[in-house]
């Protein structure tokens, strides 16, 4: 293999390798296309640049030789090298980015020994029968990763398993590095026919292996948001059965009380006193509106949330600035807004219930609509917010919170962004997501 080859295999490697990587993540792209355009290239330029170099100062037969002893090793510092660039270009969990890094990675190293291969049993160019390996297998790949590996893998981006499941990949790259290509044309004499179906059957495997692996997580994810979804609905429903208790009991009081008002208008009509009849009108209706509870916004799941737990803070005297403005119809689903609101309010409670000392409060500010979900809740608290790599870990017991997950699972799902802070015995979450497919089809 000459030097010039060399770089010629290397770019036909990096270009597919980015451009897999890429159109599979272009939804999470830090930049702008130029820009990430002018970066791949730029990367792809500085590598041919370091070969080039290289080859210059030591005389070719001297660098093959080297290649050809230390192969192993200039794989490994491509890959790293092409796999910092990819992270870089992709805002998401960097150990997930990594896995599908080396998903592409052998991808590209079996197609390399395939065309290899067939170009010494046919006789044809390797180049050309590299290129004809790209363009048949190519989209096929592509379609998997995007249709299959990225909808099962994505929703789950924010647990920690991420950060050891791509020893996974990372294991067959070294098999395939040390175990398979090393000596292989060696054994395709010896093996023959049996030889050369290897590279075939080894792609088969570590693809399926890739599927059941993160189909077999995507399930697990499946069964604990189902629980999570019938937690949510019976909380749901004892909400409601006290928000239904509360306002028959105040109903029950109005009524008792409306024939002394009729009674006092009587008397008012009597002496035709107009403005104090509208006067005591208004009256009564404020003392109506304060008694029913006034609904706290149009979206029917938030205001029965936050109308039960602007009692319960009542109840507990917590001293409560609530906003909601949130319109009947957003984007977000009615279970995942009620998992999100109601873990973060629920958390709010308890920190205040656990409070030792100084004033109780939480400060909610919520705005939704089919564009954009904004919100902010800040808490008071006592002592200290212990956290771990993923977040927080929970009050009532050890390990991370079951809620600061769900929560961090939601925003993940609609690739919004969440913030935690403590700052003076204040805690606040601020949550932004936005509807991109509505905006841009606006």
């Amino acid at each position: 293999m000459s030097p010039l080859s060399i770089i010629i295999n290397i770019l036909e490697e990096d270009m597919p390798w980015l451009l897999l990587f890429l159109l599979s993540f272009r939804n999470q792209i830090r930049f702008a296309i130029p820009k990430t355009i002018f970066i791949s290239i730029g990367y792809i330029s500085c590598v041919a640049m370091v070969i080039f170099i290289n080859i210059e100062i030591v005389n070719a037969p001297e660098f093959l030789e080297f290649y050809s002893k230390f192969r192993f090793l200039f794989s490994l510092f491509h890959l790293v090298g092409t796999g910092c660039i990819c992270i870089f270009l992709v805002a998401a969990r960097k150990s997930a980015l990594i896995f599908f890094v080396l998903v592409i990675k052998n991808y590209l190293d079996t197609l390399l020994l395939s065309a290899q291969l067939i170009s010494i049993l046919s006789g044809w160019s390797f180049d050309l029968v590299e290129l004809l390996h790209l363009i048949l297998t190519g989209p096929l790949v592509y379609l998997f990763i995007r249709r299959l590996l990225c909808p099962i893998a994505q929703p789950t981006f924010s647990m920690k398993f991420w950060n050891s499941l791509w020893l996974i990949p990372f294991s067959f790259y070294l098999i395939f590095r040390l175990g398979i290509i090393d000596g292989y044309f060696d054994r395709l004499s010896l093996l023959g026919t049996a030889a050369t179906v290897s590279p075939y059957i080894w792609f088969f495997i570590t693809f399926i292996t890739y599927y059941l692996i993160l189909y077999m997580l995507s399930q697990t994810l499946k069964h604990a948001r189902l629980k999570e979804e019938i937690r949510l609905a019976r909380a749901q429903g004892q909400i409601r059965k006290a928000l239904y208790d509360h306002d028959a009991h105040r109903t029950e009081k109005i009524r008792s009380e409306i024939f002394l008002p009729l009674s006092q208008l009587e008397k008012l009509a009597e002496s035709n006193d107009i403005p104090a009849i509208r006067a005591y009108i208004q009256n009564r209706l404020n003392r109506l509106a304060q008694a029913t509870g006034a609904p706290v916004c149009e979206h029917y799941e938030v205001d029965t949330i936050l109308r039960h737990y602007r009692n319960l803070y009542e109840e507990n005297q917590i001293d409560l600035t609530m906003y909601a403005n949130v319109s009947k119809d957003i984007f977000i689903s009615k279970i995942d807004i009620s998992i999100l609101l109601g873990n973060l309010l629920e958390n709010a409670l308890q920190a205040c219930l656990g409070q030792s000392g100084g004033e109780k409060f939480v400060k909610v500010r919520l705005e939704s609509s089919q564009t954009k979900l904004l919100l902010f809740i800040q808490n008071s608290f006592s002592g200290e917010v212990v956290k771990n790599g993923s977040g927080f870990v929970s009050s009532r017991h050890s390990g991370s919170g079951l809620g600061t997950v769900s929560v961090r699972n939601i925003v993940d799902k609609y690739q919004g962004t969440v913030r935690f802070y403590d700052y003076e015995q204040k805690f606040t979450v601020r949550v932004m997501i936005y509807n991109y497919k509505e905006e841009r089809e606006r």
